[in-house]
């Protein structure tokens, strides 16, 4: 069974990125993330609704999470790719900076290969202009 995690960047510390179980109000518009901490408490922390973003259930050649809102170097091309879903293929992919198209995370790419987490695009837009 595949984990459910999200992430999210806290709404008062936007250096900080909270993970775990996510939370929404239309209502009100805000968002949180749950969690379990140390001493078996549930404890939660509001994150900006933008740059949450769900666990693909794939990690990186370095054993590194890959989340939607990632953005990732695919070394067989040498493209830079950006971690979205996509509802109508029920996917996480990867949309290519360069290319007009995308390519499944799932063909095969996990910690046994050669892609690599290299930002999100909420820090490091720079790498990944959306």
């Amino acid at each position: 069974m595949r984990e459910i995690e999200f992430r999210g960047k806290a709404k008062f510390d936007d250096d900080m990125w909270m993970y775990g179980y996510y939370k929404y109000n239309r209502k009100n518009n805000l968002a949180r993330i749950e969690w379990v901490n140390d001493f078996g408490e549930w404890s939660d922390e509001f994150v900006i609704p933008e740059t949450v973003g769900q666990y693909t259930g794939l990690k990186d050649k370095n054993g590194v999470k890959i989340f939607e809102g990632d953005i990732i170097l695919w070394p067989s091309d040498a493209n830079v790719y950006a971690v979205v879903y996509i509802t109508e293929v029920a996917s996480f992919v990867g949309r290519c900076k360069t290319k007009n198209d995308f390519e499944y995370l799932d063909n095969g790419i996990g910690e046994n290969q050669s892609l690599k987490v290299i930002g999100n695009i909420h820090d490091n837009s720079e790498l990944f202009d959306i």
